[in-house]
């Protein structure tokens, strides 16, 4: 049977909000995005600007015809942006909402949050989803600071702080708990985004980023 879409039903999107772009205050040894730097023309400047943030709000709710709307910023590290930026999204949000629901999520790794942070959060209702990597000496072995530091005090300060491990026991209570494994391959160290060689790198103007070539993104 032939599906079609019904014109009365209500037609939303969803989209995820880069607003910093490239810029990561970790150097995490799987990570896939980082090296795309080197793929943009500029290598600067890379924070979404007010006016094109309070755009990207105003038309991303006036397009949906939703009673609710989700916000769902990520980064690399999006709170890089700074703790006045989200100040912003909020206060954007509500200019242009209307009679619609906001709801926004965010995706950290946790280490630059402090009180002020997550009181801002907890008041406008942020689903908060924190990068963690257990036990302790895994996360250390990948998830360090640009100098070689390991991460894993300061992320469990966040978790801390957001009383996360306190909510799930003793409010939600729930049956099973869900956790999103990453399995490092054998060859992770050949094969894996940060290993590679640059040269190959599909740059712009470059032969691999012209169409027709396995690299390219671009088609005929």
């Amino acid at each position: 049977m032939k599906e079609t879409i019904n014109d009365n039903q209500p037609q939303g999107i969803h989209i995820v909000a880069k607003p910093i772009v490239l810029m990561c205050n970790l150097n995490c040894s799987y990570c896939f995005y980082l090296h795309k730097e080197d793929l943009l023309a500029t290598k600067n400047n890379w924070r979404m600007s007010d006016e094109v943030l309070e755009e990207f709000i105003k038309q991303y709710i006036e397009g949906q015809d939703h009673d609710e709307i989700i916000f769902s910023w990520q980064g690399s590290e999006p709170t890089l942006c700074g703790f006045d930026f989200f100040k912003k999204v909020a206060a954007y949000e509500r200019k242009h909402m209307g009679n619609k629901i906001i709801h926004n999520d965010l995706q950290t790794n946790g280490t630059l949050r402090d009180n002020e942070w997550c009181e801002f959060l907890r008041e406008h209702n942020f689903l908060v989803g924190l990068s963690i990597d257990s036990p302790k000496e895994l996360h250390d072995m990948q998830r360090k600071t640009k100098g070689g530091k390991p991460t894993f005090d300061k992320v469990w300060n966040s978790v801390e702080l957001l009383e996360i491990y306190c909510f799930i026991r003793d409010e939600v209570k729930p049956r099973a708990i869900q956790f999103n494994a990453c399995v490092e391959a054998k060859t992770f160290k050949e094969v894996a985004p940060p290993y590679w060689d640059s040269i190959e790198f599909p740059v712009l103007g470059s032969d691999a980023a012209k169409p027709g070539t396995s690299d390219s993104v671009v088609y005929n």
